[in-house]
């Protein structure tokens, strides 16, 4: 709107303002304040800034690495159990705190950097550290010490703050009382308590073995299902899987509910070619059901956007219901 008043071009000496061609820019212009000679006028723009073009190259850069990493893990076997799993996590958390930063676009942002910077700093070092000790860890089952202790519990504070942000508190909660029964369950009586657990050793367990934050959950996200979701991105983006959301769209987009339809019929046949209960869903059914949640006005904006032109609710009954959507998808 600015750069519709006045467009101004600075020298060395003069500042010159060309005037606008209409009579109600005219009329703008001269109510707008005077500048100052040499000053430079703030043009609104929604070009991003340096600091976020620098932030999607890196978010870009790191995605494209992992991507290669999975691919290079599926087609050439996995590396070692701990190896693979600490190379994922750290890959992962960069991610996470890149796509989700702390107080982003407020005046605490400076401290979210600092918060930020220690969260990818904790994990790395944590992740390295476990590489570089991970065949002691499998044979010997070492006794943590008191370093071991500071990086496991900072490790699942940080992991447990980036699940809070990609998410919600519902799973933090969850981990913190699991926790918290861990060091104070000896003072439950009955069939609920125990005899309790000293720090060390549940450092063992969460940190320091093969459990707990480099466990079977993290070994199944960095091999089977980063590598299935990975190959249903590949078949969306290159165009050979619109024959599936086509076909799907055919089947049920012109009927009632027709989202939650699609979502179903589109994973059964992506189901038939990856053999995955996990990934189908993923790849095929959350982006539907989410969209069905917002409304149909929204899926256009949907990763299949082409599906849209088959589906054509008369009323909005004929919308399909959220918790529907989600139940179907899953």
């Amino acid at each position: 709107r600015v750069a519709r008043h006045a467009l101004v071009v600075e020298a060395p000496s003069i500042c010159t303002v060309l005037k606008p061609r209409t009579t109600l820019q005219r009329r703008a212009a001269r109510s707008a304040p005077p500048l100052r000679e040499g000053a430079a006028m703030t043009v609104s723009s929604d070009a991003p800034t340096s600091p976020a073009r620098l932030r999607q190259t890196a978010i870009g850069a790191l995605a494209v690495l992992l991507g290669a990493f999975v691919f290079y893990t599926s087609f050439n076997g996995p590396f070692e159990s701990l190896v693979q799993r600490a190379l994922f996590v750290m890959t992962i958390a960069a991610l996470a705190v890149l796509m989700h930063p702390l107080f982003d676009g407020s005046r605490w942002r400076p401290l979210g950097i600092l918060i930020d910077v220690g969260i990818v700093a904790m994990i790395t070092v944590s992740g390295v550290y476990i590489i570089g000790n991970y065949q002691t860890i499998m044979t010997d089952l070492p006794w943590a010490t008191k370093w071991d202790m500071v990086m496991g519990f900072g490790t699942l504070l940080c992991v447990l703050e980036l699940a809070r942000r990609t998410s919600n508190w519902v799973f933090p909660l969850i981990v913190l009382a699991a926790v918290g029964y861990a060091f104070f369950g000896y003072l439950i009586p009955g069939q609920f308590g125990h005899r309790g657990f000293d720090a060390g050793y549940l450092t063992e367990i969460i940190f320091l073995s093969d459990r707990g934050l480099w466990g079977m959950l993290v070994n199944v996200a960095s091999t089977t299902l980063a590598a299935f979701v990975l190959f249903g991105a590949i078949l969306l983006h290159t165009g050979a899987g619109e024959t599936f959301f086509d076909l799907s769209a055919r089947l049920g987009g012109a009927r009632p509910g027709g989202a939650a339809k699609i979502a179903t019929f589109a994973s059964g046949f992506f189901g038939a070619i990856n053999g995955s209960t996990v990934a189908s869903p993923l790849a095929c059914g959350t982006p539907w059901a989410m969209r069905s949640v917002i409304s149909v006005a929204a899926l256009p904006m949907s990763i299949w956007p082409q599906a849209i032109l088959y589906l054509r609710p008369s009323r909005a009954a004929d919308l399909v219901m959220p918790v529907t959507a989600c139940l179907v998808a899953v």
